[in-house]
């Protein structure tokens, strides 16, 4: 059986390396805060990247998270750590969904003690955000106005040149040369998100490798009209 008879579960080993993420004008400016770390964030210890959820903020944070050997929290390690636990960190430190600490109390002083940690001991925080600062509505006047003078940038749901880009790259890693012209006719049919990039992928090659068939536009044409 050949490697491209079996239907990869994709979805299973992401590529999550900087060579792996593609740049266009839905992410670029993030990148760039990403890539200037640490000197560019200076006199700040913390970068906010925003975004809707499968705009790529995960693999920006990887890929800055290996860089700054930093540890990844969620919102809930936040919530559930101890104001020791907190101060004792020695390493910089990602912590996704920021905006579910924010409104409250409690969750708000915990993240205060990391951002004033990590100032005064030359650590870096990277939150990740559905929305953007400005939008959060703050119980601690302090930790607003510090985030909101941090840097921070917006990534928006991908647009069509890095969806094209990654899509010919992903089914080439596994096995598929696909012709630009059914690379677009995919492109134009489909929803702007990763999820659903990952989706078309996952279902094309299930379908091909079934059929036993190239993806092509006729293949990729009966699969939207199934779903």
């Amino acid at each position: 059986m050949t490697a491209r008879q079996i239907p990869f579960d994709l979805r299973s080993t992401p590529a999550l390396g900087r060579e792996d993420f593609f740049v266009g004008e839905c992410n670029e400016l993030a990148l760039h805060w990403v890539e200037i770390w640490p000197q560019g964030w200076q006199p700040f210890p913390a970068l906010i990247l925003h975004g809707p959820r499968g705009s790529g903020k995960s693999h920006l944070a990887d890929v800055w998270r290996t860089r700054a050997v930093a540890l990844k929290w969620n919102a809930s390690d936040v919530m559930a750590a101890t104001t020791d636990t907190i101060l004792g960190l020695k390493q910089n430190v990602v912590v996704d969904r920021i905006d579910l600490l924010i409104g409250d109390v409690p969750s708000e002083e915990k993240l205060f003690h990391l951002y004033n940690h990590c100032r005064q001991n030359g650590l870096y925080l990277l939150g990740l955000s559905w929305i953007a600062p400005e939008a959060m509505q703050f119980s601690i006047n302090d930790l607003g106005s510090r985030l909101r003078a941090a840097p921070h940038a917006a990534i928006f749901p991908p647009d069509d040149a890095v969806l094209f880009k990654v899509l010919a790259r992903r089914f080439h890693d596994q096995g598929y040369v696909v012709m630009d012209g059914a690379l677009q006719f995919a492109l134009t049919r489909m929803e702007r998100s990763w999820e659903a990039l990952d989706h078309l992928i996952e279902e094309a090659i299930r379908k091909a490798t079934a059929e036993k068939k190239q993806i092509t536009i006729p293949l990729l044409r009966d699969l939207m009209m199934e779903s």
